[in-house]
């Protein structure tokens, strides 16, 4: 299982990202979740077993919904703290 962590930095609270990343995470079998940090960053957790699918998931999330101003991108692997069983937003 490969767990991500994403950081997305611009203008991406307020224009439905999270509930854009919940609705791609579903297509692609992603499990995880994505919530607005105090911040205004956009963090998500993406878990997969499938490395393509969890790529197409990346992909998806870079182009963000149609009132996303995105700065910049982080994407790292981490440790994660748990098998997550779906994809929540928080």
């Amino acid at each position: 299982m490969k767990t991500l962590r994403m950081i997305i930095k611009g203008k991406v609270q307020g224009v439905g990202f999270r509930l854009f990343a919940r609705q791609k995470a579903q297509i692609y079998g992603i499990k995880g979740f994505a919530k607005n940090l105090s911040n205004g960053d956009l963090e998500i957790i993406a878990q997969s077993c499938d490395e393509k699918k969890l790529q197409m998931f990346i992909k998806e999330c870079k182009r963000g919904p149609l009132f996303a101003s995105i700065e910049d991108f982080i994407v790292e692997e981490i440790t994660p703290e748990k098998d997550y069983d779906f994809f929540d937003i928080r």
